[in-house]
């Protein structure tokens, strides 16, 4: 039976390209139907029953994809799937985002469970585009400046564009520019900074790169000491991750904060023990950093694909974070869920420390 299933996988990678009728003049599907006409697509040749068997062992969605693709095989496989209009809402998105893989100007809606057109205004650091009127309940990209949303869309056109060789000077290959194109803006360690009597100036950078088709993204927030040192306490919250994260109180006085520092250490056996606390990374690299001032320390998020660095002295704080976030995909792959994703349980997704870091830095080129 596996053998069966992967042939039936084996089938649907070949025909996948021709995914919706509507489509198929502009998309390749004629040229499925004519290697029908000519006997070329062996399991058509079978008896209905066996190839039923063999599409039995798709997911929903895929099924309704290979129905797509030529009249035969909607023939045989419709009546038994229906029709995507039928589909729960997740096998719908899976659907649309299969489908969006063949067509340049849509892409899949993970909240309306369907095909948008796109806007060529629509990028990371233009959060006043609104491609879709249902934006705001769209899970965004954790632990960024919040003017650089980065969305599913974002990722998925970039690797598509790259995918489909826009490089002309024509429309998409524009946008693929804007899609990659490096960003960054000051940005608030707490909501009363202006009033500090130790003002913090801190800036956020992004700056995405698509290697070995995935999406990589560097990350780095500069903190740099205003009319004094710079002070843990005046640094505020940041989020690296969904799981990584530093959090100094701004309303703790400097000795108390550093007591509190102090009773961290103390605990630092278990506490910031890796294997009892894997959220703890970054405050532990932060930790380490403040003590070898100047030095860079390297580490990883064990429980998702981020590498960072932690630099610290007494007048400039950086820290850089290189995220993976995945291959063309759909909005619920794991890939993209384990980085945006809150109410969902973890499944850690493991890579070698420093991989991501060294996968972005094997090429000066965006794309």
């Amino acid at each position: 039976m596996s053998s069966i299933k992967a042939w039936g996988r084996r089938l649907l990678d070949r025909v996948k390209g021709a995914i919706s009728s509507k489509f198929f003049a502009l998309f390749g599907a004629q040229d499925v139907e004519d290697d029908v006409k000519k006997n070329k697509i062996t399991i058509l040749q079978l008896p209905i029953d066996v190839v039923l068997l063999i599409t039995d062992y798709l997911a929903l969605h895929d099924q309704v994809t290979l129905s797509e693709t030529c009249i035969s095989f909607h023939t045989v496989v419709r009546l038994r799937c229906g029709s995507a209009a039928l589909l729960p809402k997740e096998q719908r998105i899976r659907y649309f985002s299969a489908v969006a893989r063949s067509i340049p100007d849509r892409w899949a809606c993970e909240i309306c469970a369907e095909l948008h057109p796109v806007s060529f205004k629509d990028a990371p650091g233009i959060p006043s585009s609104l491609p879709c009127q249902r934006t705001a309940l769209r899970p965004r990209f954790h632990g960024i400046s919040i003017k650089f949303k980065l969305e599913h869309r974002h990722v998925q056109l970039a690797l598509k564009y790259q995918r489909l060789a826009c490089i002309s000077k024509n429309d998409r290959a524009i946008y693929l520019s804007r899609l990659l194109r490096p960003y960054s803006a000051m940005f608030r360690t707490h909501p009363d900074a202006d009033r500090h009597p130790c003002p913090v100036f801190a800036k956020y950078s992004a700056h995405p790169k698509l290697v070995q088709q995935r999406y990589l993204l560097l990350s780095t927030w500069e903190y740099t000491a205003g009319r004094e040192m710079l002070m843990k306490y005046t640094m505020g919250f940041l989020a690296i991750c969904r799981h990584q994260w530093l959090e100094f109180d701004w309303h703790t006085s400097e000795i108390r904060c550093l007591m509190a520092e102090n009773e961290y250490r103390q605990k630092g056996g278990i506490f910031l023990n890796p294997a009892r606390n894997p959220t703890k990374i970054l405050r532990l690299a932060f930790d380490v950093a403040t003590e070898s001032k100047a030095t860079a320390v390297h580490a990883s998020c064990p429980l998702c694909p981020v590498d960072f660095a932690v630099k610290y002295t007494p007048d400039r704080a950086i820290i850089r974070a290189w995220h993976d976030l995945g291959p063309e995909g759909t909005p619920l792959d794991h890939e993209w869920a384990v980085h945006v994703m809150q109410d969902r349980p973890d499944e850690p997704i493991c890579h070698v420390e420093g991989s991501i870091r060294d996968l972005y830095e094997s090429t000066k080129r965006l794309y």
